[in-house]
């Protein structure tokens, strides 16, 4: 039975991430196999997870990246969605399951995306504002955030220290979510920790 032996943890898919040790159809250096591959997979170093949410806790964060980006539109004629994405890596982590270690956080990444819905673009635009406003960082003039175009506030969390508290709650369809709360962080200035 072939051995897993790498999966990624940017949430690329099980597929394009593994790799095996021994001889296979799947060509190792490009990380491609085929469903014959996949049924072989020995999945014993795999970690079992009960949920993608990210854990619950406070942790302090430095911003490393924040990108618009569109979906396609999901009916002939209407407008792509537009979005605004951020990435940011844990410097420090106080998890509410107090069974996990906090140092194996560090330097994992939290994401968080807002999505611009046409009927409400100013208040999702608002609460980026008081978002930022809330992280001492700049809100108002031009917006940025589009590769190959000047820069704007909301740029402006690049770099930044800052602390995040992700809360679960579960929605009126059952589906449970991940909400961050985003603060000010205290113990140092944008570019240290």
């Amino acid at each position: 039975m072939r051995s897993y032996i790498n999966l990624l943890s940017t949430g690329a898919s099980l597929l394009s991430a593994a790799a095996f040790a021994d001889d296979s159809s799947m060509a190792a250096e490009t990380g491609m196999f085929s469903l014959a591959d996949l049924a072989e997979l020995n999945t014993d170093e795999i970690t079992t997870l009960m949920s993608r949410l990210p854990e619950e806790g406070i942790f302090v964060v430095r911003g490393t990246e924040v990108k618009a980006g569109q979906n396609p539109p999901k009916e002939e004629g209407q407008a792509p969605l537009l979005y605004f994405a951020y990435q940011m890596e844990i410097l420090q982590a106080f998890p509410l399951d107090k069974n996990k270690d906090p140092e194996d956080f560090v330097g994992k990444t939290l994401r968080e995306r807002y999505t611009l819905w046409p009927k409400d673009i100013q208040e999702i635009l608002g609460l980026l504002k008081g978002r930022y406003k809330t992280i001492g960082l700049e809100n108002t003039g031009r917006l940025g955030g589009v590769e190959g175009q000047e820069p704007g506030w909301i740029d402006g969390i690049v770099s930044h220290v800052f602390k995040v508290r992700v809360r679960h709650w579960t929605g009126s369809n059952g589906n449970t979510n991940a909400q961050y709360d985003w603060m000010a962080y205290e113990g140092a200035d944008s570019e240290a920790a």
